[in-house]
């Protein structure tokens, strides 16, 4: 079944078999030859966490769309988690986003939408 983490078809990431069953039950994957068992979740930043996921995507909406950055207490109210809970996602949110910074750098013609120029002036 094409899906976004497998757009061809399921791959096993023990054995690269190309055929599954998927479990209802448990809302994994099967390989058909390995029998390793794999979700579509498996090893992101969402993998292994009870969390909803449309609580992470409205976490990371959150996170991005803020101007400096979003405190662990008021996410936490927003998508109503606990604030642990809130500091554990944004912990790891944070962590993805410095793995991507360190993979991808900017280079050509960079545009910015904003900008702060100077300041208080000094008397």
């Amino acid at each position: 079944m094409p899906c976004i983490r497998w757009p061809t078809g399921f791959i096993c990431p023990r054995c690269s078999c190309e055929h599954s069953y998927q479990l209802t039950t448990r809302d994994v994957y099967e390989c058909s030859q390995c029998h390793k068992q794999t979700s579509v979740t498996a090893d992101t930043v969402f993998h292994g966490s009870r969390i909803p996921l449309a609580k992470w995507f409205w976490a990371i909406y959150f996170l991005g769309s803020d101007k400096g950055s979003i405190s662990a207490l008021r996410l936490s109210k927003l998508i109503e988690v606990n604030w642990r809970t809130a500091r554990l996602i944004l912990s790891k949110l944070r962590t993805a986003m410095g793995h991507r910074d360190s993979l991808y750098r900017l280079s050509g013609l960079i545009e910015i939408d904003d900008a702060f120029v100077g300041g208080k002036e000094k008397r």
